[in-house]
């Protein structure tokens, strides 16, 4: 620790050890070195928006009410990012909401602060046998949910907008070969997809297209990590011999497209577009080379997967998150249904 403060400037110099607090979440290690990251106390002291209950549910929040609304977002939101995936849709979707909030809409806020408070000691875990640092691969899961979201653009309500969600992972290279594996999460967003889709195929594939350049960031950075980087130029191409990065996706139609060994044809040229760049990385070796058939060694390999075992699933729809928590809670991943 002593030599990352001399590289990295920090005001507060203190080395903590074993379970301590740091801006608000609580990181513990085990004796067997295991590290588990919450924010119990954080979680614990949000509190519930008061609202006037003689009004109808569908009745404009007032000033007073939509600022205890933002509030309580940020507070969430921040939850959210640090420590609990499983939050993550409804903050997305509450802060869709703070410009043009009914009183319908704070009674979905408090039911999230229940939410958080009822699981407060959930949280991420990294399990020191999880996964070995010099040989472990990125994995990359994306999801989206088609045409269930609203959004206000500028004053109009835009309808029919959907969800993405994406979870980039750290798991051992037999991840394809086994039933269930071990994985560290490094991170994961849920978002809104600006652009209204015209069918599921379309929010899957912008779905993959945002989460897959998250994946190709981290197997830079760990390829900086590991001194493959004499220099940056040509980064992406000695990133990728470096190591393998797997897409999850549970829209077979999208993987049935990506393997194809000829371009499906697609009505929508912007999708197809998107849908040829994609299949461009699947199909081309560490060189840039495109190759005449696929093969499980590519540095780049999408893989489809049951919607039962989709790990990101509920962030992309308003849905029991129990299997998602269960799931970070042992750091094991079963993808088989």
């Amino acid at each position: 620790m002593k030599r990352i403060q001399k590289i990295v400037q920090v005001e507060d110099k203190k080395i903590s050890t074993g379970s301590f607090r740091f801006c608000g979440r609580e990181i513990s290690q085990a004796e067997d070195f295991t590290i588990t990251a919450t924010c119990k106390d954080t979680t614990e002291k949000l509190e519930k928006i008061k609202y006037r209950t003689q009004v109808k549910k569908d009745s404009p929040a007032n000033e007073g009410e939509k600022a205890q609304l933002r509030s309580v977002v940020g507070s969430l939101a921040w939850i959210a990012r640090q420590a609990r995936p499983d939050l993550s849709y409804k903050v997305s979707k509450l802060q869709s909401k703070c410009n043009r909030a009914t009183i319908k809409d704070l009674v979905y806020a408090n039911e999230a602060i229940d939410e958080a408070r009822e699981h407060s000691n959930k949280g991420i875990i990294y399990r020191t046998d999880a996964i070995n640092w010099k040989d472990c691969i990125i994995v990359t899961v994306s999801d989206a949910s088609w045409s269930n979201e609203d959004e206000q653009v500028k004053k109009r309500i835009q309808k029919y907008k959907s969800q993405r969600a994406r979870m980039t992972i750290l798991v051992n290279p037999d991840f394809l070969k086994k039933e269930e594996s071990a994985f560290h999460v490094i991170s994961w967003q849920s978002t809104i997809i600006r652009r209204i889709c015209r069918n599921t195929l379309q929010a899957e594939t912008y779905g993959v297209n945002f989460a897959i350049e998250e994946g190709m960031r981290l197997r830079a950075l760990i390829a900086e990590s590991h001194g493959e980087f004499q220099s940056f130029k040509d980064w992406e191409n000695k990133s990728r011999s470096f190591r393998q990065h797997i897409w999850i996706t549970d829209c077979k139609s999208l993987e049935e497209h990506l393997k194809s060994d000829a371009m499906g044809k697609v009505d929508d040229k912007r999708l197809s577009i998107d849908i040829q760049a994609l299949r461009q990385l699947i199909w081309e070796d560490a060189s840039g080379e495109e190759q005449d058939e696929l093969s499980s060694d590519m540095p780049d390999i999408i893989q489809w997967i049951d919607t039962s075992k989709m790990l990101v699933d509920a962030l992309t729809k308003d849905m029991n998150s129990n299997e998602l928590r269960a799931t970070l809670k042992t750091g094991v991943w079963n993808t088989i249904p």
